[in-house]
């Protein structure tokens, strides 16, 4: 399904991102390729990052292409030499292993695209039905950073169109230690589903939600499902130890992912927010 996570050092860092996250930094890995660099925000916070090389492999899961990832580390004498990063900033330790995503050459913002461009520039999406499929995925893990205002989805250049890529995983599992979750119910805010976005949109009315592509959606749920239950013992030997990534943990996200009465909900909760956008 997927090779096991590789692991790289940074050799140059470019610059760093202000965002209301985790500020992550732009660098060069000992590959020579570009990464974006992800590191916890507080000494309490490496459990978002675990959820970024989970959600990682999870995709892969359920075929959604993503970038690349790999475990970046970054020497001292660059975080030395580094004068943008604030000497206050203390959650990049040398030594510690951080989430890497690969740069995606030449990608824009979804959001930004869609402004931008007419209906025949839309239609250069190569695989614009992959927002319904990342809709479902993000019900599933209850990503609370993925909304029509802001969707972290990236488009990849490919053959003269575009390509589909989710991003930004730290704020899934509703934000919560792998030790709260709980699946008697979907926590999950209806009207911040990307559904609600204007490509998803476009893409239910031309399906329509009709019965046929109804039951081929279900049977794919549920197919990705055991995908991923299938590799999981191989996806969470993937995460590395500094994480402190524990097997209660483990425990616990299994039991969240894989309990059968609440896929049934994440998929009566889908059909629902779908049915309601198109009657609306």
């Amino acid at each position: 399904m997927f090779k096991n996570l590789t692991y790289k050092q940074v050799i140059t860092i470019i610059n760093q991102y202000n965002t209301e996250g985790h500020s992550p930094l732009k660098v060069l890995a000992d590959d020579l390729n570009p990464y974006v660099l992800k590191f916890p925000k507080n000494k309490f916070d490496k459990v978002s990052i675990v959820k970024e090389f989970v959600c990682f492999y999870l995709l892969k899961c359920w075929s959604i292409a993503t970038p690349d990832i790999a475990a970046l580390s970054v020497p001292g004498n660059l975080l030395k030499e580094c004068g943008f990063i604030s000497n206050r900033d203390k959650r990049l330790i040398e030594g510690t292993v951080c989430f890497g995503s690969k740069l995606i050459p030449d990608a824009i913002e979804l959001m930004d695209f869609l402004a931008a461009q007419n209906t025949a520039a839309q239609k250069k999406i190569f695989n614009p039905e992959d927002i319904l499929k990342i809709a479902l995925f993000d019900l599933w893990v209850e990503n609370e950073d993925r909304r029509p205002t802001n969707n972290n989805i990236i488009l990849g250049t490919l053959n003269k169109g575009f390509v589909i890529y989710p991003i930004d995983h730290a704020f899934t599992f509703s934000t919560m230690s792998f030790s709260e979750l709980t699946h008697s119910s979907v926590n999950f805010s209806d009207n911040d589903s990307i559904l609600h976005s204007p490509l998803a949109k476009s893409v239910l009315k031309k399906t329509g939600l009709k019965a046929d592509f109804r039951r081929k959606s279900e049977e794919m749920f549920y197919l990705c499902i055991e995908n991923a239950k299938l590799f999981f013992p191989q996806i969470v030997s993937n995460i590395p130890v500094n994480l402190e990534f524990t097997n209660e943990d483990k425990v616990k996200l299994s039991d969240f992912l894989f309990n059968k009465e609440r896929n049934i909900l994440v998929w009566q909760e889908f059909i629902y927010i779908a049915n309601s956008i198109l009657k609306s």
